[in-house]
């Protein structure tokens, strides 16, 4: 799988709200464009991994 930084933030707006809309009890809010560029934001710099604690945790809690 190609990494996100070659996706631009619509494209993966779209598949965030794909997989909300097949996984994800109702309501299904659709991800923005604009909070993938706002999470992108929040974390420029991170280069390894996620661990799983980073994953659970929010941006904004970081």
């Amino acid at each position: 799988m190609p990494a996100m930084g070659a996706s631009d933030d619509e494209w993966i707006a779209s598949v965030l709200s794909y997989i909300r809309y097949e996984f994800v009890p109702s309501p299904r809010p659709s991800v923005r464009s604009d909070e993938v560029k706002a999470i992108r934001k929040q974390t420029a710099g991170h280069e390894k991994a996620w661990t799983l604690d980073e994953l659970q945790t929010r941006p904004s809690d970081r």
